[in-house]
């Protein structure tokens, strides 16, 4: 008896979300149609090499994979009252259930609680995608800064791959070779505008005025590491490690991440380390 009501019961829900897929085939078939046509035609892209990623190239793969999820989310949010609707019109049609205050209280519940999850969903993908696009700006904005050193006779590129995940901006200059990291973190609203950051090389953080932050050491020790193996194994030339750019102190201060960037940019300009470095 109870296999039986579980049964018919899944058969209901289960019948009217297979109802709303159906929806789906049209699309799949426009899509398969289209990659058909595409993989007919004789013309293809002219360009035979990989080219170079801009900043933040990463980071943008990431926004539009998000962007994906929040879309069907929020798709699947709309349609959260026509699904609970079909399936009360099933239940009522298909297993004779009779129309009771309890079904329609029961139902709208249960629609509410999904909403809930959904909109807790929704918060924090919204969440990560505001930090996404906050660090794409910050990388954005140091690679402008770093792009400038091309004029003194730098080479500069940006979002370099490797194992354990991406390097923001290699620069190649005549004093050596330096990976910079880029973070990046919302201001508060109210305050001084003008409030000095302090870049404390001793313990390895940076202090600003409402929140001190970790610097990644291990992260990167890690991708200097990788880069000086693999121009090493490159070049045929031993290339050393330097684990970071210090101050000419043991604090670094800027009133503003402006001004941060022009004197670190100064700082790999006039620097004759011979060594693969790191800054940030």
């Amino acid at each position: 008896m109870l296999l039986g009501a579980i049964w018919s019961w899944l058969v209901v829900y289960l019948g009217t979300m297979l109802v709303f897929g159906l929806g789906m085939v049209p699309l799949i078939g426009c899509a398969a149609y289209w990659r058909r046509q595409q993989s007919r035609k004789t013309r293809q892209n002219p360009l035979t090499r990989t080219l170079l990623r801009s900043p933040g190239h990463s980071l943008r793969k990431k926004i539009d994979e998000l962007d994906l999820e929040i879309d069907s989310i929020i798709t699947a949010w709309m349609l959260l009252p026509a699904f609970t609707f079909s399936a009360h019109l099933s239940d009522s049609y298909f297993r004779g259930a009779p129309e009771s205050a309890v079904r329609i209280v029961a139902g709208i519940i249960a629609a509410v609680g999904i909403s809930v999850v959904v909109g807790r969903m929704l918060i924090k993908r919204l969440d990560e995608l505001r930090q996404y696009k906050l660090g794409l700006e910050g990388e954005l904005a140091t690679g402008q800064e770093l792009d400038q050193l091309m004029l003194e006779g730098c080479r500069v590129f940006h979002d370099i791959p490797f194992p354990y995940g991406n390097i923001d901006h290699v620069v190649v200059s005549r004093s050596g070779v330096f990976t910079v990291n880029t973070k990046m973190r919302g201001k508060p609203k109210e305050g001084d505008a003008n409030a000095e950051i302090v870049v404390d090389h001793i313990k390895d953080e940076i202090r600003f005025p409402d929140f001190t932050w970790r610097i990644p050491s291990k992260q990167l020790e890690t991708e200097s590491r990788w880069l000086s193996q693999h121009l090493s194994a490159a070049t045929g030339k031993a290339i050393e490690l330097v684990r970071k750019l210090r101050g000419s102190d043991n604090q670094s201060r800027s009133s503003s991440p402006t001004s941060a960037k022009r004197k670190m940019r100064r700082c790999i300009a006039s620097s004759w380390t011979a060594n693969v470095g790191s800054t940030w």
